[in-house]
């Protein structure tokens, strides 16, 4: 915690994080804290989190700001109860797909 009684706390945007735990076996997706913990690492009190009109999803501290990981879209969609949320990552992944290449992270302002 800061000095101004902040937390401190981040998901990565890699595997294992704790956004996988439900894929990797250790917590039921339906689980109360996990679903809570998803809410906070989807918002923007989780300061890797970013957003931006129907673009959104989890960076990283290895790469620059405001740049989202398909790797974590990925996790997300394995991990999602919803197929809202499921289509949005399915969306962000085609649009930042180039020549039919993934690549590790995009731009949130130019996918």
């Amino acid at each position: 915690m800061d000095g101004l009684g902040n937390y401190r706390i981040y998901d990565d945007a890699n595997l294992p994080s704790i956004l996988s735990l439900p894929y990797l076996g250790f917590v039921d997706i339906n689980d109360e804290i996990y679903q809570n913990t998803r809410a906070f690492i989807f918002s923007a009190k989780d300061k890797y989190f970013y957003s931006k009109g129907t673009i959104n999803g989890v960076g990283s501290s290895h790469t620059e700001r405001r740049y989202i990981w398909p790797l974590a879209l990925i996790t997300t969609i394995m991990t999602s109860k919803s197929k809202v949320e499921i289509k949005n990552c399915l969306d962000n992944l085609l649009l930042s797909a180039k020549n039919n290449l993934m690549h590790e992270s995009f731009s949130i302002d130019e996918p």
